[in-house]
């Protein structure tokens, strides 16, 4: 049986210099989300303000998702209800399902609202500078890619990269340490209340990156914003009555409503993208075999990632592993493969787990493209 939290109650943030931090109760015990930015400081203005207000709900989502709360406090009830039960219904639904749990969790949560969010006069940021973009980069194949391709288009190109402590950002690629790059640390370190329920991942990191990439922006003065999100991304699924898809947030669909709604209620001038919507794994794979000085440096690991290792830290035994090292091979560069994951040729198992056809997760890829490098990997054989 799930242990579930009885309130969850989000409080408020403050934000000084480079930091802001995100206050919480969950059954009574104050707690804690802190966000940190390296070699830069937020800028007070009302617009960041708002972005820190909605990023305090995002994480709310987040601890939401790890706790399983029977009655939610928040300040006020944020603008687009559609935009937040979504979410709510994508991240939430995903870890139930991981966890076998009943669909009535998700229904039963009930949520109370102290009040009416503030009128806010949205303002239209208009000095950027020409042909300029920012990437965020995590650091696995497809931001990678994202940020090369940026390059050959835009005359300047920034960057940004979101990572939990611990991670070495400037040891992704030695030419990481050129680009303009502010790095952003989000910790959930000072939380060990979490430690008594389930160790699920953060389960609504676009809204938060992309909260964080606006921040970003606006210090680089620049409009269009681009992640690396490929064309694996429209797998619904059925579950106990309810529709989830928990990677609808990195979906062209999902864009357009952010799109819509930052320039509604938190800034106009911005835009969120991707260079690689159309792009398969495998075709994403295959544009990063022309860098291969990033192999060495790559981070697609979600076990990694969970357990912190470093982004040197590849556990080549998890499916996403398996799905990286089937698209490297797939790519001609077996070689580098076995040097990133160790020889998983013979991972059958895991293979089989990779396109049973249920419940996808995080970038694994298309059912069909997987079963396709699965053969070509076996025929190669």
């Amino acid at each position: 049986m799930l242990n579930r939290a009885k309130k969850v109650k989000y409080i408020g943030y403050e934000i000084e210099a480079n930091r802001m931090e995100f206050f919480y109760e969950i059954d009574g015990q104050k707690t804690s989300v802190l966000l940190m930015a390296k070699r830069f400081q937020f800028t007070l203005d009302k617009v960041n303000d708002k972005i820190a207000y909605y990023l305090g709900y995002s994480y709310l989502i987040d601890i939401i998702h790890m706790v399983f709360p029977e009655k939610v406090e928040a300040m006020y009830r944020p603008p687009g209800k559609e935009f937040w039960d979504n979410m709510i219904t994508n991240v939430v639904g995903e870890a139930l399902i991981r966890w076998d749990a009943p669909a009535s969790i998700l229904r039963d949560i009930k949520f109370e609202f102290q009040g009416t969010a503030p009128d806010y006069e949205v303002p239209l940021d208009c000095t950027f500078i020409d042909n300029s973009c920012l990437v965020p980069i995590g650091g696995g194949k497809d931001s990678i890619v994202t940020y090369e391709l940026a390059k050959k288009i835009y005359k300047e190109t920034f960057t940004t990269s979101v990572q939990a402590p611990g991670h070495n950002w400037d040891e992704i690629a030695p030419m990481i340490k050129k680009l303009k790059c502010i790095e952003m640390f989000d910790s959930y370190e000072n939380m060990p209340l979490l430690s008594s329920f389930q160790p699920i991942t953060s389960g609504n990191a676009i809204f938060n990156y992309s909260m964080i990439a606006l921040l970003v922006a606006r210090e680089f003065r620049t409009s269009e914003i681009i992640f690396g999100n490929d064309k694996s991304v429209n797998n619904e699924y059925e579950w106990q009555g309810i529709f989830i898809n928990h990677m609808f947030d990195k979906t062209p669909e999902y864009r357009d409503r952010l799109n819509k709604f930052v320039s509604e209620n938190i800034v106009e001038g911005y835009n969120f993208s991707s260079l690689i919507e159309n792009m398969t794994g495998t075709e994403v794979a295959k544009e990063l075999s022309k860098y291969p000085e990033y192999y060495e440096h790559l981070c697609s690991c979600n076990h990694a990632n969970i357990k912190r290792y470093g982004y040197n830290g590849q556990c080549g035994s998890c499916l996403k592993c398996m799905y990286t090292y089937l698209c490297i091979c797939n790519a001609g560069d077996k070689k580098y493969a076995n040097e990133i994951f160790g020889d998983m040729s013979n991972h059958y198992e895991l293979m089989e787990q990779l396109v049973k056809d249920e419940f996808r997760d995080d970038c694994f890829g298309d059912l069909e493209e997987c079963k396709a490098l699965i053969k070509s990997l076996k025929e190669e054989k």
